[in-house]
C-alpha cells in the first residue's frame, strides 16, 4: 500500500525493477549507504543502465538496509491508472434486469447488454464531451450507460444510435426517455428522479419503398414489361413525384411513409440544413410582427443539421408542425405569423415561414436580421436564405430565395 511520503506525495514502492519472462539488463547499482553493489533481480534490470541512472537522479529508487536487498521503485499515489481488466466479473442477468426494471411484466428485447459493462469500459475511451456510436444500438443499453455516466462524473458525453427493427419504437426510444428522467428503475417507476436534462434527435432515413410510394409510374397495362411489378421500374426521365414541395407553406407539406404508407410532415428546415451541409448555430421561432422570441430552454452547442442546438418549447404549436405524441394543430391568427430562423456559423440565416405570391414582408424580415449581433453590437448575419418569395430590394442584406427544385439539386455553396 502507499505507506510512505515525501516532499511530492504519498508513494509506495513498486518491484517493477524486474525484467518479467527474460534476460535483462545487468549492471551494478551502488547502496545508498554501503556503497556497495545492491542484490539484482533474477532476471535483471527492465530498464537499461542511462534509465537507472536517471531515476537514481530524481530519487525514484527505494533502498533496503543494505545491499542484499534488491531496489525498488518509487510509484506516486497520484500516478496511479486504473487497468481495463481483461476479465469482467458481472451478473450475466443484469441487462434484461435493466429492461424488466423499466417494462415490468413484458418481453420487449432479447438478450440486452448489461449498461454495467459499457459503463465499465467506456470511461477508458471516452470523456468530456466525447461521442460514442452504435451502429446496431438494439435496445439502447449505450444510450442508458452514457447518461448514467454522464450523470456520475457530471461530464457531457454524446451517443448516436442506430437502429432499423421495431424495437426502436418499442424499447429503444422510450427506455432512452426513461434514462434521461431517472438513472434507476424498478417495477416500471423511477427510484429517484436523477435524471439530466437534454436533448435527443430522432431522424429516420428515407426507404427505398417510400421513394417508390411518392412517385407515379411512366409505365402503364400495355407497355409495361411482363414479369416485373410496375413499381420497380424506375425511368427518371418519365417518372415523376405525386405531388411537388409547395415552398410558401414550408409546415405542411407530407410525404407518404413506412409500411401503412402514413402521411407524414416533412421537415423542410431540417432537409435544407443537412443538404447545404451547414453546422448550427442557433435555432429560434419567433412570433411576428411583434418579434416575440418563443421562451427558451437554453442548450448551447454547435452540431451538424442542429445538433445540440439552442432550443426551446414554442408557447403554442408552430402551424401544422407535428405535436408530440402525433397530429398536428394549428395556432389561431391573433395577428402574429411564425418565423422559423436558424443561424449557421457561416453567417447564413435561414428564415421559413408561410408566405404568399408578392406578399411583402421584408420589414419582419430585417427586424430578424438585427436581432444577431456580436458582443459588440456587430452584425454576425452575412445572407438571408428564406423560401418562396421576398422582395429582396427591402432586405437590408443579399437574399436567396428558395425554391422546391432546389430541394432536388440538393447543395449549393455561394
Amino acid at each position: 500500500g502507499y505507506k510512505f511520503i515525501d516532499k511530492d506525495g504519498v508513494y509506495c514502492g513498486s518491484r517493477s525493477v524486474h525484467n518479467p519472462g527474460k534476460e535483462g539488463y545487468r549492471y551494478d547499482v551502488p547502496h545508498n549507504v554501503t556503497g556497495k553493489p545492491c542484490k539484482q533481480p533474477l532476471m535483471g534490470y527492465r530498464f537499461p543502465e542511462e534509465t537507472m541512472k536517471r531515476l537514481l537522479a530524481e530519487d525514484r529508487i527505494i533502498f533496503g538496509d543494505d545491499e542484499n536487498k534488491i531496489i525498488e521503485l518509487k510509484v506516486y499515489a497520484q500516478e496511479y491508472e486504473d487497468k481495463l481488466p481483461s476479465v469482467i466479473t458481472l451478473d450475466g442477468r443484469s441487462g434484461a434486469n435493466d429492461i424488466r426494471s423499466m417494462f415490468p411484466g413484458e418481453k420487449r428485447f432479447k438478450n440486452p447488454k448489461a449498461s454495467a459493462l459499457l459503463e465499465t469500459i467506456l470511461p477508458f475511451v471516452v470523456h468530456g464531451e466525447d461521442t460514442v456510436l452504435d451502429f446496431f444500438a438494439g435496445s439502447g443499453t449505450t444510450a442508458q450507460a452514457v447518461l448514467r455516466l454522464n450523470q456520475k462524473d457530471k461530464e457531457r458525453r454524446k451517443f448516436i444510435l442506430t437502429e432499423m427493427a421495431q424495437y426502436f419504437d418499442d424499447v429503444l426510444k422510450p427506455r432512452v426517455s426513461k434514462v434521461m428522467a431517472s438513472t434507476t428503475w424498478n417495477e416500471g417507476l423511477p427510484s429517484v428522479l436523477d435524471g439530466a436534462a437534454g436533448i435527443v434527435k430522432v431522424q429516420r432515413l428515407e426507404q427505398y419503398e417510400d421513394v417508390l410510394a411518392n412517385l407515379e409510374t411512366a409505365w402503364d397495362g400495355e407497355t409495361l414489361p411482363k414479369g416485373i411489378p410496375v413499381q420497380y421500374l424506375f425511368r427518371p426521365d418519365h417518372n415523376k413525384l405525386v405531388a411537388s414541395l409547395d415552398l410558401s407553406r414550408p409546415f405542411s407539406q407530407t410525404v407518404k411513409v413506412g409500411k401503412g404508407r402514413e402521411e407524414r410532415i416533412i421537415d423542410l428546415m431540417e432537409t435544407w440544413l443537412y443538404l447545404q451541409g451547414y453546422w448550427v448555430k442557433s435555432r429560434r421561432a419567433y412570433y411576428l410582427p411583434h418579434l416575440q422570441a418563443c421562451p427558451e430552454r437554453s442548450r448551447r452547442g454547435e452540431g451538424r443539421g442542429g445538433d445540440g442546438v439552442e432550443s426551446g418549447q414554442l408557447p403554442h404549436p408552430p402551424p401544422n408542425l407535428p405535436l408530440e405524441g402525433g397530429g398536428t394543430e394549428n395556432v389561431e391568427g391573433r395577428g402574429s405569423k411564425l418565423y422559423l430562423a436558424v443561424e449557421t456559423t457561416m453567417g447564413v440565416l435561414v428564415v421559413f415561414r408561410d408566405i404568399d405570391l408578392a406578399e411583402d414582408d421584408s420589414a419582419a424580415l430585417n427586424a430578424l436580421i438585427d436581432r444577431y449581433k456580436g458582443a459588440g453590437g456587430e452584425p454576425t448575419i452575412i445572407r438571408v436564405e428564406t423560401n418562396f418569395d421576398a422582395d429582396i430590394r427591402q432586405v437590408k442584406l443579399p437574399v436567396t430565395l428558395l425554391q422546391a427544385s432546389d430541394f432536388d439539386k440538393g447543395a449549393s455553396w455561394n
